[in-house]
């Protein structure tokens, strides 16, 4: 029985540890992010971008046979999670109406091997959305 015990202490202490000693801050992901080519929301997408520009803007692009996508996130960031509202555009932006307009979005970042993970959830058209392997440029 206190085999069990110390087990399920240290298995908890381990669980929660992963959230309390993240192993990168904001500095690390600063910066551009190129992902491979992909399916985002049922579509082949290319030229997959997401530009960290800092605690409280993250842009994020690319392409697919019918259009280009264009968002913009603006919140903030508390540890690796980023909690904010987007804009998002297809096609050219001049001229055009976003077909998201203050969508609520929440993104957790994780860094592993200086690989990016960028999980959306939210509203719209991000929600779901997972790009992984970002190789920053």
């Amino acid at each position: 029985m206190k085999k069990f015990l110390v087990f399920v202490v240290l298995a908890s202490l381990l669980i929660v540890g992963c959230d309390l000693f993240l192993n990168f801050s904001i500095d690390d992901i600063l910066g551009e992010w190129d992902f491979s080519d992909r399916v985002i929301k049922g579509k082949a997408a290319t030229n997959v971008h997401l530009s960290v520009l800092g605690e409280d803007r993250f842009d994020l692009g690319w392409n697919t046979s019918e259009n280009s996508y264009w968002i913009g996130c603006d919140g903030s960031i508390e540890k690796n999670v980023f909690t904010g509202t987007y804009d998002a555009w297809d096609g050219n932006l001049e001229g055009d109406s976003p077909i998201e307009d203050d969508a609520n979005i929440t993104i957790t970042f994780t860094l592993n091997d200086d690989k990016l993970t960028a999980k959306f959830e939210g509203s719209g058209l991000l929600d779901g959305v997972t790009l992984t392997e970002g190789v920053k440029q």
